[in-house]
């Protein structure tokens, strides 16, 4: 299961994230919060994002570019975005992501 669920996290960023760039002003809303309940709400995404953290700060392609960030802060914000774009209740107020990795 947890397979599954980073496999449909790791898509639905994919997807968001190309669309975002081309939309860096609005980020599409779903109209139904069935992937919202999937991930299993809030606490699911929470779950979610504290293990892609362990990931991204374990992978040594990853690391050099989180080592330096509030890592609290920047898991928070996932959570928000994910929650948002699966179309949970949250309403993301952080930097777009094309602004946010433009300097990658």
């Amino acid at each position: 299961m947890k397979k599954l669920i980073l496999f449909l996290a790791v898509n639905l960023f994919a997807l968001f994230a190309t669309t975002a760039g081309a939309q860096p002003s609005a980020m599409p809303l779903p109209t139904h919060d069935a992937l919202y309940k999937t991930f299993g709400e809030k606490p699911g995404l929470v779950a979610l994002m504290d293990d892609f953290m362990v990931r991204l700060m374990d992978d040594p392609r990853t690391r050099p570019f989180f080592e330096p960030a509030n890592r609290v802060h920047v898991k928070e914000q996932l959570v928000e975005q994910f929650c948002q774009l699966s179309g949970g209740p949250c309403v993301y107020k952080g930097v777009d992501m094309k602004t946010s990795h433009a300097e990658l």
